[in-house]
């Protein structure tokens, strides 16, 4: 038999109020409100690519403009934002939505109970540390949710999230990070932070090269130099048609392929910590990357025409690694890239950071 609750109707009074009076936002309903990090700026570093590659692009990631992602390629300094802590009192977790006194954001929309039923755990403080990105993308989750994850640790509050099917990847970065993390499916907080965490200022860059660190140290750096890194089948359709002519260009130069989706994080760690320059095509592999290689490294993603993303750029920018790119050409099902223009850059690259192997 079904046990109900005061919170049960939650749901339903939730969708009623949302179409009566719209949702309204944590930072109006929060009761306190906390600056925990200032806005800054950061430096980057030159891009590495050929003459007018930028030219080439057609078309970018739905989540940016054709203007951001100049600015992350040309911009000589990016300003950030401050990182916010909103407090929710009597706040629900449940089903991957936060309730409060006449609010509720959602993080993901599908897996909805119509009520709320059962018994729910009680907690007296803590930390959301979980977005909707964070949800749908492995790389929001690694970089963003652990992230904020490490904040609640800093500050000594519980890492709450919601229950999930975990990421095929999650439980050995977990372990690597030492962050177990408190996934909850129906709890009442009674002090609820919820962050505001997307600024990459000086605070959370600390968070992320503390995270590289956990990373870094719990494998042996006695992996390849030179590697390939292959797209798997998980992401977002990026099809290299020509993926068996480029690996076996760079397997000419001294490159090693590794695929991350067959192995486990410790050994994708291993096998990337002492590399020296990484080729992949743009997408969630290169979350792998910007936690495991060492600094000074360099990393050339190969661009679809349709989709440029340019964001890595930041990340690597803040541990010294050097972010080249070359767009490929589009084609029927994919794109294609002519090896003899990845070689031009790959020079580019092994050049500005002294590095060539000689075969």
């Amino acid at each position: 038999m079904a046990i109900f609750s005061k919170y049960s109707l939650l749901p339903l009074n939730a969708r009623f109020r949302s179409k009566l009076a719209g949702i309204r936002k944590i930072s109006d309903a929060a009761v306190e409100r906390i600056e925990l990090a200032s806005a800054d700026e950061s430096p980057t570093q030159p891009v590495i690519a050929l003459p007018n590659e930028f030219e080439r692009v057609r078309g970018v990631v739905p989540s940016s403009t054709l203007e951001r992602e100049r600015m992350y390629i040309t911009a000589t300094s990016l300003k950030h934002g401050p990182t916010l802590a909103y407090r929710l009192d009597d706040a629900i977790l449940a089903d991957h939505t936060c309730y409060w006194s006449g609010g509720h954001e959602v993080s993901r929309a599908r897996g909805k109970r119509a009520l709320l039923t059962g018994s729910f755990e009680k907690y007296e403080e803590g930390q959301l540390c979980t977005y909707a990105p964070s949800n749908i993308y492995f790389g929001h989750w690694l970089r963003d949710a652990m992230a904020m994850e490490l904040l609640a640790e800093q500050r000594g509050l519980l890492p709450l999230s919601y229950v999930g099917t975990p990421w095929i990847h999650e439980p050995g970065y977990r372990q690597m990070m030492r962050l177990p993390g408190a996934p909850v499916s129906f709890a009442h907080i009674r002090r609820l932070w919820v962050i505001n965490d997307l600024g990459l200022n000086a605070n959370w860059i600390s968070r992320f090269k503390e995270l590289r660190a956990r990373i870094r140290i719990s494998a042996e750096h006695t992996g390849p130099s030179h590697i390939f890194l292959a797209r798997g089948q998980s992401g977002a359709p990026r099809e290299l048609l020509n993926a068996s002519a480029i690996m076996d260009v760079l397997a000419a130069r001294g490159f090693t392929a590794i695929f991350p989706e067959l192995l486990s994080p410790q050994e994708i760690v291993r096998s990337l910590a002492s590399a020296k320059i990484v080729v992949s095509v743009e997408g969630s592999a290169l979350n792998h990357v910007q936690f495991a290689v060492p600094e000074t490294a360099g990393i050339l993603v190969i661009q679809p025409p349709d989709q440029f993303n340019a964001f890595h750029k930041i990340l690597m920018d803040f541990n010294g690694i050097r972010f080249g790119y070359v767009v490929a050409d589009p084609a029927l099902g994919g794109f294609t890239l002519p090896p003899e223009r990845l070689l031009r850059t790959l020079d580019l690259v092994e050049g500005a950071i002294g590095v060539r192997i000689d075969v």
